[in-house]
């Protein structure tokens, strides 16, 4: 993996801490900046769901990522 820009390295704690803060108790790494067009997907996936289940901007639910 290639080294991260100094002034970036602490990206990822600055992600997790609000998530963990917000009772998140799983929180993955999906990999760098340039995966976030599938993870942009995921969003529009996430929020269908949540419509098609009756909920107003993708409602309360997660889908966990395994392994």
């Amino acid at each position: 993996m290639p080294e991260l820009d100094p002034c970036h390295t602490d990206a990822k704690q600055r992600v997790t801490d609000p998530l963990r803060s917000y009772g998140w108790t799983l929180v993955r790494n999906l990999g760098p900046l340039v995966c976030a067009r599938g993870r942009e997907r995921y969003a529009h996936l996430h929020s269908a769901i949540g419509f098609g289940l009756g909920r107003h901007f993708g409602g309360h639910f997660g889908i966990e990522v395994e392994r």
